[in-house]
């Protein structure tokens, strides 16, 4: 998950930090990458953040972008699959040629990290980078946090509220 980098940074201060910190410092503190290059991170400015016990602690630029940088690098914590963007593309490209515009301009994030400033711009700059014609693409804003961390379990109470309605409309995903 994002919060491994930033968690290994705080145990290298030594504080040791509940999960649910270590959400709430990934989900207050770190952001994007506009690049994903070291040199780009180390000009991000530091951000203080209080723990619970009162400490403030002052993350830096670098820390505050590895953190999430394994969404769109996971080689970095050692996982050899593809990143988001790489993992998007992918599944677009397996899909009939006359909906990938259609794909590529209703992506929508959710989850915590679909907050994380610059992740938008980024996907959306690596997406256009991967793509082998120029493309649109469109990302829908997650600036709604109630919204986006709830999208996935509104989906799911739709899609069986319509299974109750109609018993036979999810026979195949069911």
């Amino acid at each position: 998950t994002c919060a491994l980098p930033i968690s290994r940074y705080f145990q290298s201060l030594g504080h040791a930090l509940t999960e649910t910190e270590l959400n709430k410092i990934k989900e207050s503190v770190c952001m994007i990458s506009p690049s994903g290059e070291s040199a780009d991170m180390e000009q991000i400015p530091s951000k203080q953040y209080t723990l619970a016990n009162g400490t403030t602690v002052t993350v830096p630029g670098k820390a505050r972008c590895d953190a999430a940088e394994i969404l769109f690098k996971p080689a970095l914590e050692g996982r050899p699959i593809g990143g988001l963007a790489q993992s998007i593309h992918d599944c677009v490209s397996r899909c009939p040629i006359d909906t990938r515009k259609d794909l590529l301009d209703n992506i929508c994030l959710t989850g915590g990290c679909a907050l994380l400033p610059g992740l938008q711009e980024r996907l959306q700059s690596e997406l256009q980078r991967l793509s082998v014609t120029p493309v649109h693409v469109n990302i829908a804003d997650a600036a709604n946090p109630g919204m986006t961390r709830n999208c996935a379990y509104m989906g799911a109470h739709l899609m069986t509220e319509i299974a109750v309605d109609n018993n036979s409309a999810l026979d195949g995903f069911v």
